[in-house]
């Protein structure tokens, strides 16, 4: 609502004596009566006195009508002579004669009436302020009507901020007015007997109770029929409502902010009233007054639509209201209520819109309306203007129709309404539309969805594309069918079960046969889901039945079709590379469309296999897509894994029934076969055997072993088991639980199962020898062996896994420094781990067990396994010559283990027992690669050092004479494997015991120098041994590099005789050499020995 009017024209005048002046009188703070307007009004021109009570209307201080009225009479009072003039002129522009009548509602009337009251003249003015007077008398006429009185005791009652009762004015004022001057003149007179009559008349109203609004005046002729006009209106009804502005808010606002007001309050009662009364003058401004609307308003509750706009005969606008004016003060009026309404910013419409216009503006008010999701209010501003004939609204009509049935019919939840707007909804695609339709809908209510809901909307839309030119008569069948195939299997259902052939075709959702057919098939085949057989098997008794008799039919074309059908399905479902996609529904549904009739016959017995296998495979918890099975169906790796999983669900539950057991093998013999060769079930790409070994193995895995032994025996008797097959699935079945164990407890848990497992078949080298390895993995668990891991001790998979079993075993001497004690144990333990006849692996233990003697300072213990290792090392077979790609034989790593050994006993210092020291080493050169010769030589220098000085002393007795032939004789028992060498004639030319002893070493390495080559013997061999410079190099090695085990005693002869000395040379020549080369080898090994020069000469 607008603010209060100012007053037009600022009032002036002179004050009258010591009565209010005009001023004074507009102050808020002065209270108004009748009497002191009247005095003021008396000293004014009729200019000013119409300017006065104009301004005292519309100032808002004015609130009862009684006062209102009384002002408006003493007003007009003074402005009815310049009226009457007025009208003088008017006729005679128009040539108008004295008693022609003249039709002010005319456009000629009122424009010549403008024209006149162009030039300002003081009766131009008064005649103004009188038509605002008159605009006042119809206001307050229509008030009356908005509001009108609830008893007679408001007439009576006093005016508010009324000083005294207007009913005693005549009592106690004067009429005349004792300070005006005397009359000048005829117009004077007449103004002032106006006045007092004006005066009178005020009286006579306020003292008549029954009819306050009845006036007894006499009044001009153009006067009297228009305050009868005033009187001819509706009758008033009582509303309780209250009206949103006051008698003197309503005076001082314009009549479309009045408008406005009611029309934002939604008080249509009270517009329809206002419109009634000033529809001519409010019409320019009929668009605001209907923008003020709040936006929760419905059009179709008007109960007058007069205010809405319309489309008349000829397209355009039409509602306009004829003017009212039917006299003078009518037309001042209208031109008065038009100014102060030109006030007002809104725009004026005066001419009638067009249709495209009214279009425009009903369009522009809808979409106002989308932010606020009212979308029954649009829907209804869009039927109204339907009925108000515009015709181009019917696409809006049809997109707020169809919105409203998604909102309010489709079951959607609070969120999902506030969503969706008339913007959003002509964003969204037919697609998510229908989507939209059916997002809550249920398997009870999905059919009447479709109905009312999807199949309406498919058909405006294929009559738009009729209306825009590009008809598509298989729109309907083919958005319906894009939104089946989204539908999830529980919601398809019934959309099956209603296109069933059973049902009438009227009302068959599906007509055709063949459509439902391939709908179904795409459905199902495209579906993800693993646990909807029931209803998958719902679906299918919905399909079709094709009774194709058998004499049509040929068994084997038939099984050529059935194959090629499954084979292009298959093919078409499984994807092509590892992490593409698999086809959805549509894809199936374009691919199952072009198929002809007989193809998509066997397609549905195809589909009646599988249907089958799937509900096998559910009952047994492993569930499977359909689509899998079409996949599978020429892959038999897959079938293999689906039968192991199926058997693996089976076993993992635990506690099962020989029954259950039994059944599941029935089950599987039906995935296997089926009547049809050429439609075979989820297992039909598998053999008996193959399935027999994955049935036994989820048998043995369950740990129901004496299950197992009853079910190898009905497959023996059955389908003829062989022992083979029972050995492989035992040996698996216990290698998963062994790798599955948590420790290598052989007494509990897993460990337990992988060993009683093995008792199931009879025994076999491949049952003992992984009984063997589990009793090992157990006795290794029982050592405390830490994990490779870091925590823990070391797992079952952990020892399976091992790179060298043997490395576990010198873990266990590492973990347990006394576990050489127990060497049995310790072999025992290598051979379980699979080394059992494994010479080499047996020589690794011993040396093993050899380094662990010796860390513990066990030297005896040391000792006896070196003599285990060289009696071992005997059993060899002959050297093998290294293979063809470098390494070295079996035999050489055990001569190399036994010489390495040996060494590490021998070369003990703490080993007080020099004899077998000398033992060890003697076996250490006799089995070492000849570039470790010197170095052992060495610690056996050291050795001997302790028995020098005893040898010198012996040999001081024998020069002396004292040496008796008993001593000599113990000496030469002590010795003995020195005294029964071979080489008689050599230690007979030496001259004492130690010169022969150098003698048989020199013989013995001399061989060795011989077959290793003495052209590699590095020079500090040469040096310990004396004869780097008798050494000829051109002797090249060759033989095989290590002895023979047909002589373990060589002669010097033998020793030095090689072809090499004779090449080029003669045979005298070739003697001559061999002779110096025994010479000096037998000093050199003598003075190594401690012989001394004279000795040595002797023996030359």
């Amino acid at each position: 609502m607008a603010d209060q009017a100012e007053p037009l024209i600022s009032s002036s005048g002179a004050t009258t004596g010591g009565l209010v002046d005009p001023e004074t009188l507009l102050q808020s703070d002065t209270t108004l009566t009748a009497e002191l307007v009247h005095q003021c009004l008396l000293p004014l021109s009729d200019s000013a006195a119409l300017e006065l009570c104009h301004n005292l209307l519309i100032s808002g201080r004015v609130d009862h009508p009684v006062l209102a009225q009384q002002i408006i009479e003493l007003g007009q009072a003074r402005g009815e002579s310049s009226v009457r003039k007025v009208n003088e002129r008017v006729r005679q522009d128009l040539n108008l004669i004295q008693d022609e009548s003249l039709d002010w509602s005319s456009e000629l009337a009122r424009t010549t009436l403008t024209r006149v009251l162009e030039n300002e003249t003081s009766e131009n003015t008064s005649a103004i302020g009188y038509g605002h007077l008159v605009d006042m008398r119809q206001r307050l006429a229509t008030f009356e009507i908005l509001a009108p009185p609830r008893s007679k005791s408001y007439a009576q009652a006093k005016p508010k901020n009324q000083g005294g009762d207007v009913g005693a004015l005549t009592d106690v004022m004067d009429l005349d007015d004792p300070w005006a001057e005397a009359d000048t003149d005829q117009s004077e007179g007449e103004v002032t007997k106006s006045a007092d009559g004006a005066a009178e008349r005020i009286a006579e109203q306020s003292l008549e109770v029954d009819d306050p609004w009845e006036s007894g005046s006499t009044h001009s002729a153009h006067s009297t029929v228009s305050r009868a006009s005033d009187r001819e209106t509706t009758a008033p009804t009582a509303i309780d409502e209250d009206l949103p502005f006051t008698l003197g808010n309503f005076l001082s606002m314009s009549l479309v902010e009045s408008a406005q007001s009611l029309a934002s309050s939604c008080d249509l009662s009270h517009l329809s009233t206002l419109w009634k009364r000033h529809g001519f003058a409010l019409w320019p401004w009929r668009y605001a007054i209907l923008d003020a609307l709040p936006p929760w308003f419905n059009p179709l509750d008007m109960d007058d639509s007069s205010l809405l706009p319309r489309v008349g005969r000829d397209g355009a606008e039409d509602g306009r209201p004829d003017s009212k004016a039917v006299s003078l003060d009518e037309a001042l009026a209208y031109q008065a209520a038009s100014k102060k309404a030109m006030a007002d910013q809104t725009q004026p419409r005066y001419d009638p819109l067009l249709n495209e216009e009214l279009t425009s503006w009903y369009v522009e008010k809808v979409e106002s309306l989308d932010t606020y999701g009212l979308i029954d209010l649009q829907l209804a501003w869009v039927q109204q203007g339907a009925s108000m004939g515009l015709s181009d609204l019917d696409a809006l009509g049809e997109d707020l129709s169809l919105l409203s049935k998604l909102v309010y019919d489709a079951d959607l939840s609070p969120d999902a309404e506030s969503n969706w707007t008339l913007s959003s909804w002509r964003e969204t695609s037919e697609r998510d539309v229908i989507r939209a339709y059916l997002s809550n809908s249920t398997s009870d209510n999905i059919v009447s969805h479709i109905r009312r809901l999807v199949l309406p909307y498919l058909y405006v839309l294929e009559s738009r594309a009729e209306r825009s030119g590009q008809p598509d008569p298989h729109l309907v069948e083919r958005s319906f069918h894009d939104a089946l195939l989204d539908l999830p299997l529980k919601l398809a259902l019934p959309i099956f079960e209603a296109s069933k052939a059973t049902v009438p075709s009227s009302e068959r959702l599906i007509k055709n046969d063949l459509t439902v057919a391939r709908l179904a098939l795409a459905c199902l085949y495209g579906s993800d889901q693993k646990d909807a057989w029931s209803i998958m098997s719902s679906i299918f008794e919905c399909l079709p039945v094709w009774d194709i008799s058998s004499s049509e039919r040929d068994t084997e074309s038939d099984q050529e079709l059935t194959s090629t059908t499954l084979d292009s399905i298959a093919s078409f479902v499984r994807p092509k590379k590892a992490g593409d996609p698999s086809p959805k529904a549509k894809d199936l549904f374009i691919f199952f469309s072009p198929l002809p009739f007989a193809a998509l016959s066997r397609a549905l017995d195809i589909l009646d296999v599988h249907l089958e296998s799937g509900e096998i495979l559910a009952r047994w918890d492993t569930p499977v897509q359909l689509r899998y099975l079409l996949q599978s169906a020429g892959h038999h790796q897959d079938q293999i894994d689906l039968a192991e999983r199926m058997i693996r669900r089976q076993s993992d539950r635990g506690a099962q029934t020989d029954s259950k057991w039994t059944s599941l093998w029935t089950d599987m013999l039906k995935l296997n076969g089926g009547e049809d060769s050429s439609l075979r079930g989820a297992f039909g790409r598998l053999n008996t055997q193959e399935m027999m070994k994955i049935y036994l193995g989820g048998v043995l895995s369950s740990g129901k072993f004496d299950t197992a032994r009853r079910m190898i025996k009905q497959l023996q008797n059955e389908h003829k088991l062989s022992d083979d097959t029972v050995e492989q699935v035992v040996l698996a079945t216990s290698r998963d639980f062994y790798d599955n164990a948590e420790n290598g407890n052989i007494h509990t848990g897993a460990m337990k199962l992988a060993y009683d497992c093995l008792s199931v078949p009879a025994s076999s080298p491949a049952i003992a020898a992984q009984r063997d390895f589990i009793e090992a993995t157990s006795r290794l668990s029982t050592f405390g062996i830490p994990s490779t891991s870091g925590s823990g001790v070391i797992t079952p998979i952990e020892i399976r896994h091992a790179k060298s079993k043997l490395d576990l075993v010198r873990r266990v001497l590492q973990t347990s420094p006394d576990a050489f004690q127990h060497p049995d144990l310790i072999l025992d333990l290598s051979d379980k781990l699979g080394y059992r006849n494994d010479n080499q692996a047996r020589i690794q233990v011993l040396g093993m067990l050899v380094e662990s003697a010796v860390k513990a300072g066990d030297f005896d213990a040391a000792f006896k396994q070196c003599q285990d290792m060289v009696t071992l090392s005997k059993k060899r077979p002959r050297a093998a010559k290294p293979t063809g790609d470098g390494e070295v034989s079996n035999s050489e790593t055990i001569t190399d283990h036994l010489w390495k050994s040996c060494l590490l006993v021998g070369s003990q210092t703490d080993f007080a027992e020099i004899d077998k020291r000398m033992i060890l080493l003697g076996q250490a050169i006799d089995s070492c690669p000849a570039e470790e010769i010197p170095g052992i030589l060495q610690i056996w220098r050291k050795v001997e050092s302790g028995q020098i000085k005893l040898d010198e002393a012996a040999k001081r007795r024998r020069i002396a004479g004292i040496r008796s032939a008993t001593v000599f004789d113990s000496k030469t028992s002590q010795n003995g494997s020195l005294a029964t060498s071979p080489v008689v004639g050599e230690a007979r030319v030496l001259g004492s015991r130690t010169a022969a002893r150098a003698a048989k070493l020199a013989m013995n390495f001399g061989e060795r120098l011989r077959h290793a080559g003495v052209s590699g013997v590095s020079p500090t061999m040469t040096h310990g041994l004396g004869i780097g410079r008798t050494a000829s190099p051109t002797v090249s090695s060759s033989g095989e590099g290590r002895r023979s085990n047909d002589s373990d005693r060589p002669s010097i002869g033998s020793m030095l005789d090689g072809s090499g000395l004779a090449v080029a040379q003669g045979a005298a020549e070739a003697e001559r050499v061999r002779q110096q080369a025994r010479r000096a080898l037998v000093r050199g090994v003598g003075w190594l020995l401690g012989a001394d020069e004279k000795e040595l000469g002797a023996g030359e």
